[in-house]
């Protein structure tokens, strides 16, 4: 009799990792309660292997989002993930690529490391409200080597570039203006992401980029655009107000 009972305890256990195994990806995210701002769309495979087609975060789209989660890490309470989006070779889209931990028991506590992000110029500039309008292209992207974010930032290492940087749609300017790359660092301050823009660039752009764990954000730097900049650029940077004694403009915001 007992020996009944081993084999079918044996079983059920064979039968459920089966099911685990199995388990559908759309049938547990769309049973997840996200956030207002977050949409999952296009889900295929298991929760251990599978991909969504769209992923829309406050209505930026995140394409083609693969995923592998590892079993192991849930036994001490962690969902770890192995993520790619996008196309690296596609400067019109976002691409992710990296490692993501996030604690079970406290979702708010992120960590990664290695991870790589690239995002459209255009997609981000759009975000922020300039006194100027022009058009931007290149990419943004983001190394980090390390993060542990815990409603708040703890540690972060990293940096940030625009890669082929550009503007275009200036009033007067004819033809898209080729700026270079801009380059900064990554850190936390206090409980804050802080990024660091530093020199060398073709603005003389030094800026620190605050972000709060609410995705409130704030700007304080100053910028004098080269010399060898066309006139139009210059006329447009006169649009942040005066200079001050060294002919830097002020960004406040």
């Amino acid at each position: 009799m007992n020996q009944v009972i081993k084999w079918v305890l044996l079983g059920l256990v064979v039968y459920l990792v089966f099911l685990l195994a199995k388990l559908p990806a759309s049938q547990v995210i769309h049973r997840i309660p996200l956030p207002d701002n977050i949409i999952v769309s296009n889900v295929e495979g298991t929760i251990w292997s599978g991909n969504a087609g769209n992923v829309f975060v406050n209505n930026i789209a995140i394409d083609n989002v693969h995923w592998e989660a590892s079993f192991w890490s849930l036994l001490i309470g962690n969902l770890s993930l192995d993520i790619e989006a996008g196309t690296l070779r596609d400067s019109s889209t976002i691409f992710i690529q990296g490692p993501l931990v996030v604690d079970m028991f406290n979702p708010n506590h992120i960590q990664t490391h290695d991870l790589s992000i690239y995002v459209p110029a255009k997609m981000a500039i759009a975000q922020v409200s300039l006194p100027v309008y022009a058009d931007a292209s290149g990419r943004f992207r983001v190394d980090i080597q390390e993060l542990d974010y815990f409603n708040a930032c703890r540690s972060l290492t990293g940096t940030g570039q625009w890669i082929n940087a550009g503007l275009s749609g200036l009033q007067g300017l004819n033809a898209p203006l080729d700026l270079g790359n801009f380059s900064a660092d990554l850190r936390c301050d206090g409980v804050q992401v802080l990024v660091q823009v530093k020199q060398p660039n073709v603005f003389n752009l030094t800026a620190d980029v605050r972000v709060a764990h609410n995705a409130k954000w704030s700007i304080d730097g100053r910028f004098k655009p080269a010399d060898e900049l066309p006139e139009q650029v210059k006329s447009a940077a006169q649009f942040f107000g005066r200079t001050d004694a060294q002919g830097f403009y002020n960004i406040n915001f």
